[in-house]
């Protein structure tokens, strides 16, 4: 269980995000959303401790990690996939995915079963990142992070710029992810993909929690994206 409790934050003396709480859950897919420069990113980054929260607390499972640097954060179950992949561009398929099981202290069985989710990944192990496609680099970014063997895993825009068979890959394997008992942190801008994968999703506005609903609600009452999401 990821419990995120009153936090704010943001960058140099400009607040971003205020007293935002939310949780995720093992095996729930959360989606947070709103309009351009609500804070989602923001969100991803104080609970990842990029950004150092001003005030709230994180937590894992009960024990809190505000306060650890992000490599810790990393060793403790947060997998995080940001906006733009950050693959190591120069190093290979094989030396990226090395980092996350460094992190975790995988081996063989981790890459085997990686491997079994992303073939294509197995046929480019030796090419550099830098040469894979905008598909291929989402699907190593989103298998370095699980190679760190996450209990939630956080994900920033991962359909953007993909092809709609590269966005139902990344769908399928959030879907296998949640089957598997992992709690999971989305930000994405597709409406439909939000609904066909989220359990429940959390509003920014301003940088404050909004409102949070069921998908089943949503789709009932679309209204309420339009309220959030409209211009």
């Amino acid at each position: 269980m990821l419990e995120v409790s009153s936090i704010s934050t943001g960058y140099g003396k400009a607040r971003v995000i205020t007293d935002v709480s939310f949780s995720v859950a093992p095996g729930e897919v959360v989606c947070l959303l709103g309009r351009n420069g609500a804070g989602k990113t923001t969100t991803m980054k104080a609970l990842m401790g990029i950004l150092p929260l001003w005030q709230g607390d994180i937590a894992m499972d009960g024990e809190s990690f505000a306060r650890l640097p992000p490599h810790r954060i990393a060793s403790i179950g947060l997998g995080y996939i940001p906006q733009g992949r950050r693959l190591f561009r120069e190093l290979t398929v094989q030396q990226n995915l090395d980092v996350g099981l460094m992190v975790s202290g995988g081996g063989r069985d981790d890459l085997t079963r990686i491997f079994e989710m992303f073939p294509r990944l197995e046929e480019r192990r030796s090419q550099r990142a830098e040469t894979l496609s905008g598909g291929e680099q989402q699907m190593l970014a989103t298998a370095r992070a699980l190679a760190t063997r996450p209990k939630v895993l956080l994900l920033d825009e991962p359909s953007e710029g993909l092809q709609p068979t590269m966005t139902a890959l990344v769908a399928d394997v959030i879907c296998t992810m949640r089957q598997e008992g992992l709690g999971v942190l989305l930000v994405e801008q597709r409406v439909d993909t939000i609904l066909s994968l989220a359990d429940r999703v959390v509003f920014l506005e301003h940088g404050r929690l909004a409102h949070t609903a069921s998908a089943e609600d949503l789709r009932e009452n679309p209204g309420t994206l339009s309220r959030y999401l409209g211009v």
